[in-house]
């Protein structure tokens, strides 16, 4: 066999080469997108009519800011007659019959509990004697935006204004949440402040009691160890001396 020959044996016996491991990413549990919580709320007729002509009048002016947007669509809403608005009001009864025929409101609390989310929604006790809790700085801006948002958008309800404040929101840039994370900011340091002032709960007086309890319990133990060590060295150097 030639050399050659060999030399190509070899290379077809050589070990291929090994794959790089897939790097397998790890999840800390499920996005609140990937959780089902029950049939989605029905829209009005207001909001049918948003979805369907928000995208035109972005379009008329790419420049319209969110607000804007929808001060446009609340006064178009205002001035179309009843007729008109015949076709969204339709369009938001059908989309209450689908709403109840999936279950309506008790198949979303039986979905929200199924996925453990019902105890987490519920709001904890206030300490009616503590400060009053610090705000975010989305809720500043919901404060600052909220009273207009209800006038752009007539008829609204309380859960479609959050919606669209939501929205307004995510299209801030940064330089315009930074008024409202200085004041989120500003109030955290109230209420840390004011919290340092209030008294210890009652079991933390106690935890705090015990703790001191035990601290000197341990130092007398210490000095008793230590006193009778003394003491048994005394001893022995007596013992000696009555030897002597």
């Amino acid at each position: 066999m030639s050399s050659d020959e060999s030399s190509s044996d070899q290379d077809d016996r050589s070990p291929s080469p090994v794959p790089p491991p897939k790097v397998v990413k790890k999840t800390t549990g499920k996005r609140k997108k990937d959780i089902y919580m029950g049939p989605k709320r029905p829209l009005s007729a207001y909001m049918f009519f948003c979805k369907n002509n928000r995208e035109k009048v972005m379009k008329e002016d790419p420049t319209y800011t969110f607000c804007q947007v929808g001060k446009l669509l609340g006064s178009r809403w205002r001035e179309m007659n009843i007729d008109m608005k015949q076709e969204y009001v339709k369009m938001s009864e059908k989309d209450k019959v689908r709403y109840e025929n999936e279950g309506g409101a008790e198949a979303r609390k039986k979905a929200q509990a199924a996925a453990g989310l019902m105890d987490k929604n519920k709001k904890s006790k206030k300490n009616k004697d503590g400060p009053k809790r610090s705000l975010s700085a989305f809720m500043y801006y919901a404060k600052d935006k909220r009273g207009e948002i209800k006038a752009a958008h007539p008829g609204i309800t309380f859960g479609e204004i959050g919606k669209e404040i939501g929205k307004a929101w995510k299209l801030c840039t940064p330089e315009e949440k930074e008024p409202f994370n200085k004041l989120a900011a500003k109030d955290k340091l109230r209420y840390e402040a004011e919290m340092n002032q209030m008294p210890k709960p009652v079991h933390q007086q106690k935890q705090q009691v015990q703790h001191v309890k035990s601290e000197s319990e341990e130092e007398s133990g210490s000095d008793s160890e230590s006193s009778g060590s003394g003491s048994g060295s005394d001893d022995g150097s007596d013992s000696e001396d009555n030897s002597d």
